[in-house]
This record gives structure tokens, sequence and C-alpha cells, in this order.
């Protein structure tokens, strides 16, 4: 079986030549590696031409510069696989990445197989099958064994058929991968650390504030307003991932000394909708507290916040 292997490339010289050395030595060699160079200024595409010109799996798409959801877009519609991967330019694999995550699928019949990524806080101490597709949902909504990246995971190609993520969006992550999972009758979570993510400047805490991250939070309404017609049982948990979202850009915002009017009437309404779910979750304490505080005044809840940041 053929895995199509999909990095989207912008920038990125500094660590792309560890991210492709990586994959081109991976122990299961059946591949095929789209490169697509969104427009990169440095040297990217030059990286990427030299890869290819000595390995004939990698195929290379220079294309202008319309983000990392056209980039995927287009890996997968010149995909030939019969699975479909997808990894960051900036981060790099293990060995039998492939092989380890080919073999959670076929051996366990899956539509969707998962590794561990090498920082995780939550260590999974054994592999799980999930075996049907409330079970599925449930590990993404509620119980966080399935994360919100489309990276560190296999698909089988089908389940893109009429998905494609979400042009000019910045947390295109999550406007698609429960679009997947709700396609998936079963889904194998291995307990191995096969992805390393490289923590960078442009993640979500390290980069500055932007209206753009509030499409985090509309990212959440609308996967739940999916799940409250497919699966009404997970409505208090996608409940609590809006509260999780909006306590998220709320500390952005607050650490930037920033304050949107119409977005704050916006977060304030969320709060009072959610709060609840939100307070039976396991999110820590102070998440907690915050949010209990900025459910009655929002306003005054980041001020505080940005005093205290100020302090450290």
């Amino acid at each position: 079986m053929k895995v199509s292997i999909i990095i989207p490339v912008y920038n990125s010289e500094q660590y792309l030549t560890e991210c492709l050395d990586s994959v081109v030595s991976q122990t299961y060699d059946n591949i095929n590696l789209i490169l697509i160079d969104d427009g990169s200024s440095d040297a990217s595409g030059k990286i990427c031409d030299g890869f290819a010109s000595s390995d004939p799996r990698i195929r290379v798409i220079h294309a202008e510069n319309k983000g990392v959801s056209e980039a995927r877009n287009t890996g997968i519609s010149e995909s030939n696989g019969d699975y479909v991967c997808f990894i960051d330019s900036d981060d790099r694999v293990a060995p039998d990445y492939i092989e380890y995550l080919l073999n959670l699928l076929e051996d366990n019949d899956a539509d969707i197989s998962v590794c561990q990524r090498e920082d995780a806080r939550r260590k999974l101490k054994e592999n799980k099958t999930l075996t049907d597709n409330q079970s599925c949902m449930n590990a993404f909504v509620k119980t966080g064994e399935i994360d919100s990246v489309v990276w560190g995971k296999l698909y089988k190609r089908h389940l893109f058929d009429g998905v494609f993520f979400p042009a000019g969006k910045r947390y295109e992550d999550e406007f698609t991968i429960y679009k997947l999972i709700a396609r998936a009758s079963r889904i194998a979570i291995g307990s191995e650390p096969k992805y390393h993510y490289r923590k960078n400047e442009n993640s979500f805490m390290n980069r500055s504030f932007s209206e753009k991250d509030f499409e985090w939070m509309a990212a959440m309404e609308e996967q739940k307003a999916f799940i409250a017609q497919n699966y009404p049982v997970l409505i208090s948990a996608a409940n609590a991932r809006i509260i999780y979202s909006v306590n998220k850009c709320a500390e952005k915002m607050s650490a930037a000394g920033t304050y949107h009017e119409d977005m704050l009437k916006e977060m304030q309404r969320l709060y009072r909708a959610y709060e609840m779910d939100f307070l039976k979750g396991k999110s820590s304490f102070s998440a907690k507290a915050f949010s209990v505080a900025a459910t009655i005044n929002l306003r005054a809840a980041m001020k505080l916040l940005h005093v205290k940041g100020a302090r450290k």
C-alpha cells in the first residue's frame, strides 16, 4: 500500500533539511512525498528541489503563497496513495513513523491511526483501538485521547473526499479534523512517540495577538454545532472546548493590553452560555477560576491577568 506524505513548506530553511532527511529514510519506503513550496522567500524551494533531484519519490510543487490550508488541499488533490499523512516542515519524525502508523491502521482494520508526539504531557500506557464512531468522537471531544492537529496521524485517503482545509483560516486543523473523525468507524491509537513537534515563535501562545486568533473560537462553535446535531451526548464537552478557546484568546489579549469591544461582548456571551460545562471538565484550577471571574466581568478579569503578567 502506498502512503502519500504531504508537507507544506514556507520559509522553513532552518529546519527543512532535518525534516526531509527524517522522511526519506523511513523504514517503509512505498511512499510518495509531496512538497508544496508555498511561495517561500528563503532557500526552502531550492532545498526541496535538491531532495527531489536525488529521490524519484519526491514531487515539488512551487506555488504562490496562499497559506497552509491551500497547500494541504493541493497536496491532497495531487496524492495517489491509499493513505495520506501530514508533516510540518519544521518538525521531524522517527525512522519508523510511517511503518508504525501503517501497522497500527492495518492490524486494527482502522480508518485512522494515531501516534504520540515526543513532548506529550499525557503518556498512553498501551495501544488502544476505538471500535465505533461514537467512541472515536468521544476520544476527540471529551477525553482528549485524539488531539486537534492533523499531523501524527495516518488516514485512509477516501476520508478526504469532499473535505477541504478552510482557505485563509488560522486554525485550519480545528475546522477540519472533526469532519474526518466523524467519517471513521475505527481509530487505532498507538502509545509510542514517533512525531517530534518543534515549538516555534509562530505557535499560538508565542505569536503576538491578532484578530485572527478569534478564529479559534469560531472553529469551536462550528464543532459544537456539528456535535449538537450528530453527537448530542457530547454537547457539554463541546461547550467546554469553546470556553477553553475563549480563555486562551482572553489570555493573549490581556498580555497585549488589547480590548476589542465587539469581541469582548461576544466572549462574555460565550462565558455566560457555557461556563458551567467548562467547570465540569478537567481544566486546571487557575483556568476555571479565571473563567468564573470572566463570566462575571471579563474586562476586569483580563486587566487583573495583565497586571499579574506584568509582575512576573
